[in-house]
């Protein structure tokens, strides 16, 4: 066997950059606590991901080169959502709606022995609503 360490090899600065993209079908319960022109609510639930795409890229600087996947990731991900949100109504039934959102997953992002990695991250959330 080759023992890399015992080559005399120059160091690059080479990064490996990894992309998973997740479809995610999302349960969330959105409560109104001021119900006026600007409204403000809490929302909080579960959503279920399903991993559709897996890539890993090395990045020279300049080249972003394809070489191969990442093994060992979940197909599967169960994460929570926490949510406050300011609604604006535009009309009656119109709105406007601003909200930042913690997610946490519940899942980790691979099974593999000793990574118990959970990511979480930190968005806003903002859309028209229609009611009819």
């Amino acid at each position: 066997m080759a023992d890399p360490s015992k080559y005399d090899l120059t160091q690059v600065s080479n990064n490996i950059h990894q992309v998973f993209r997740y479809l995610e079908l999302p349960l969330i319960i959105r409560y109104k606590v001021i119900d006026q022109k600007v409204g403000l609510n809490f929302s909080g639930g579960m959503s279920y991901g399903y991993l559709v795409e897996n890539f890993a890229y090395a990045n020279d600087g300049a080249n972003m080169i394809p070489v191969g996947h990442t093994e060992g990731v979940n197909m599967h991900s169960i994460s929570s959502q926490l949510g406050l949100g300011m609604e604006y109504n535009i009309s009656t039934n119109i709105s406007f709606n601003l909200e930042p959102v913690f997610k946490y997953y519940v899942t980790p992002i691979s099974n593999l022995s000793g990574t118990l990695y959970k990511p979480y991250s930190v968005g806003f959330f903002s859309g028209l609503f229609f009611k009819f």
